[in-house]
This record gives structure tokens, sequence and C-alpha cells, in this order.
């Protein structure tokens, strides 16, 4: 199986016109000189260097050549890589890089690799579902212990790092949980805020009115306009890019004073 990838050297300026290569007469630059690579896979028969029978390895080869009806300019020093572990490789190492489940038996240190490797993706993925608080912290709960069967893993295999937690574990992963579990929290804490206010009826009821929000009573105050600017834009000296935003204030009904504010825009007090 190969794969061909065609490349131009060069970025130039769109401006002018492109080099047609040798059809006119250019002996050969940037913008008229072509690369063409082919990559084949194959399962290695004999071992060479750090290949071992059985490694899926995958072979490039390619060459230059000159549009318009140039000549090949030179061909690139085949490369041989493995992509996949075969059966002879280290155990906690074979089977990785397959792009499906390979012919053979997995020993035991693979079969827990993959296993790992699949209870983090799933951990990554349940992240972006529609989490309750309690879902949530168990969620990161599971990802702090997962990481933790996962160090005791890679104590014995280190190189397989990348391959199981990710370069940015530390930083990406476990912390990130974390921070789903607080942004499910504050969502959480808005909608119980917002049920709260409706059941107070402090949107509906008139001036002079009490109302009881939070456990605290308060008298619904006169309402309020104001202009609120969302830039510095002016034009003869006024403000120009905002909006008028309505709302009333809650006050102390022992002293008058204003303790809290209500917009139209927002969905409950601040």
């Amino acid at each position: 199986m190969s794969r061909y990838n065609h490349n131009d050297y060069c970025d130039y300026d769109y401006d002018e016109p492109s080099c047609e290569g040798r059809a006119v007469g250019c002996k050969g630059c940037e913008c008229c000189v072509k690369e063409v690579r082919s990559t084949s896979y194959s399962v290695a028969r004999k071992a060479r260097g750090n290949i071992k029978v059985g490694d899926l390895v995958a072979r490039t080869t390619g060459f230059d050549y000159q549009i318009g009806g140039g000549p090949r300019l030179g061909y690139v020093k085949p490369v041989t890589r493995i992509v996949g572990h075969g059966p002879n490789a280290a155990p906690a190492l074979v089977g990785l890089g397959w792009p499906r489940p390979p012919h053979f038996a997995l020993p035991p240190e693979a079969v827990e690799r993959e296993r790992l490797r699949a209870a983090v993706r799933e951990v990554r993925s349940a992240r972006h579902s529609n989490l309750t608080v309690e879902t949530a912290v168990a969620l990161h709960e599971r990802a702090v212990a997962l990481r933790a069967e996962c160090e005791a893993f890679l104590a014995t295999a280190p190189s397989l790092r990348t391959y199981i937690v990710g370069e940015r574990w530390e930083g990406d992963f476990v912390a990130a949980c974390a921070e789903t579990v607080k942004g499910v929290q504050a969502r959480a804490e808005r909608e119980r805020l917002v049920a709260s206010w409706d059941a107070s009826g402090g949107s509906w009821k008139r001036e002079g009115e009490r109302i009881t929000f939070e456990g605290r009573e308060y008298v619904l105050g006169q309402r309020w306009t104001k202009w609120v600017a969302h830039s510095n834009m002016e034009y003869m000296g006024e403000s120009v890019d905002g909006e008028v935003v309505s709302g009333r204030s809650l006050l102390c009904p022992d002293t008058g004073k204003v303790l809290l504010r209500w917009s139209d825009k927002s969905a409950y007090p601040a």
C-alpha cells in the first residue's frame, strides 16, 4: 500500500507569474521544482537495526523533478521506520502502533497498556457529556485514581507515557477534570439562584412591595434606567457605542439602603 504526496517547495508571490519550469527554459528554481514521496507498509521478515521480525514498518522513497517536461533531479535516500511493534518487541510495546488489532496475541503487559489507554480515552470523553455536580466530582475522582494506576504501570515502561496519558497529563487531563467540576458547580449554582429569584416574584412585583430572596427580605425600590457604554467610542462628545439598561434596586427594609441591583438583562440580582 502506498501514499503519494506532492508539495511545492515555495510560497511565491502570487502577484508574480508562476514559473513553468523546463517549458520556459528555467534550469530549476524553488517555484518549479516539485517532490514526490511514496510510503509503503509491510511486516518485517528479518531483523535489522532496531527493527525486529514481525514489526510493522514503513519505507519512504521518492524523488524531485522539474515541471514543464524537466528531468528528475535526484532521489531521496530510502528511510525505513517502525510504525507498529510486533510480537518480538518488549512485552509492554507489543501491538502498539498497528492501525487495527494485530493478528497476534498480546502479552499481559500489552493488555494492561490497552486497558489503561481505553480508560483514559473514556474519561477524557466523559468530560464533555452533560454532567451533574455529583457525576463531575465522581469523574474527577476516577481521573485521579486512574492516574495512579497509569503511574504504577509507567514505572516499568516509562517510554509509553505519551501513548497512554499524553504529554500534558499533569497540566491538562486531571486539572481539566477539576476545572470541569468547578464549571458544573457554577452552572448548578446559577440555576439555583435563577429558580430562587423566580420564586420570589421580584421580577413582576411593584415598587415598595416586599420579597424574600435567598432567605432575606427586601423592599423593591424604584425602577432605574442607565446608559451602559460598550467602548470609548464617542461622537461630538457623546458615547455612541452602548445600550440603555433598565432594572430595579433591592433595598434594606430597615434603612432603605441599596443592597442588590437587578437589571432586565440579568437572570437574578447581584
